[in-house]
């Protein structure tokens, strides 16, 4: 037991693992942010800077939160710089160019953001906020992104594995993937156990109240539950079953594509029916870290033609080179 449990050691300093889920994870996260930036660009000033009610000289005298990088100065000039900087960062981020160096900075940079206007997230900044510092360590540019191509077009470089740098580098990486996978968990086990205590989810009405909400509800949903009661009862506890179970399922190889799957359907459903587009890009993004290069490979071939494989994917865990 001894030896495996080096043996186990040891691949996770010489071998990162989840490099397309980590890829995926990048580009989900960026383009929420990208989108959330310019879809509001318009109206930054009222969301970010100075017209925002909640003014920079009452964040600042807001002692229950740090100092934030839009509050260091009032200047009209300083908020666009930030503002505009964020765009060009999460532009950087997508495209996975200087991954290294741009995926910190994009995280210090949009941890601002939010703590300057929580809300525009509906909810996904909760998630966001807990994974951040995972996301500056993710080695989410190996794959899928300029930095891929360049390394490709310079060609094979010597790497030495045993160097403290590389082998800091692929056990942070590791531990992001774990600690992302973690954290959607426990979102999904304590939402599910909250509804598990309600007593309108254990009656398998809950899903016909929520569409009733004029904020997040549709009334055309609303009236379709009232009179298909059995497909209520099944949206109910079919929420529920996933929200608990997903902890145990997604831990089983050959459960994990479909559990995840469910789950990238459900949060569809949500962004689509509940307007709330935002939070569900930002909880399907996290997801996608759960899927190995395995099954991102079987999923390739699945997708494109059989002259079109190529041999990019390599089995099991991605050496460090």
């Amino acid at each position: 037991m001894i030896t495996t449990g080096r043996r186990l050691l040891d691949r996770l300093a010489t071998h990162r693992y989840h490099l397309y889920g980590s890829a995926l994870v990048r580009i989900g996260i960026g383009t929420t942010i990208l989108y959330i930036c310019l879809a509001n660009y318009a109206a930054r000033h009222l969301f970010w800077g100075a017209d925002n009610p909640w003014s920079p000289d009452l964040f600042r005298a807001d002692t229950s939160r740090p100092i934030g990088l839009y509050t260091l100065a009032s200047s009209g000039v300083w908020f666009e710089v930030l503002f505009h900087g964020q765009i060009l960062l999460t532009l950087l981020y997508i495209v996975g160019y200087r991954g290294r160096i741009v995926a910190p900075l994009f995280c210090i940079a949009t941890f601002a953001l939010l703590q300057r206007n929580s809300l525009i997230l509906s909810g996904g900044e909760n998630l966001f906020m807990a994974i951040t510092p995972f996301l500056a360590v993710l080695d989410g540019t190996r794959r899928l992104s300029l930095d891929r191509v360049i390394a490709r077009r310079r060609g094979p470089r010597r790497v030495v594995r045993e160097s403290p740098l590389v082998v800091l580098g692929t056990v942070a990486h590791n531990a992001a993937v774990l600690a992302i996978a973690v954290q959607v968990c426990i979102v999904y086990f304590m939402a599910g156990m909250y509804k598990v205590a309600g007593p309108l989810w254990r009656s398998g009405e809950a899903v016909y109240y929520i569409m009733g909400v004029p904020l997040f509800g549709s009334s055309g949903v609303h009236a379709f539950l009232a009179d298909h009661l059995l497909i209520l009862s099944a949206v109910t506890y079919f929420t529920v079953v996933l929200q608990v179970g997903f902890p145990v399922l997604v831990l089983v190889r050959r459960t994990r594509p479909f559990v995840i799957a469910a789950a990238i359907a459900f949060h569809l459903g949500i962004a689509v029916v509940m307007a709330l587009p935002q939070f569900a890009l930002i909880m399907i993004s996290a997801e996608l870290i759960f899927c190995d290069d395995k099954h991102y490979r079987a999923l390739s071939r699945c997708l494109r033609p059989r002259s079109a494989e190529r041999s990019e994917m390599s089995e099991g865990g991605i050496p460090v080179s």
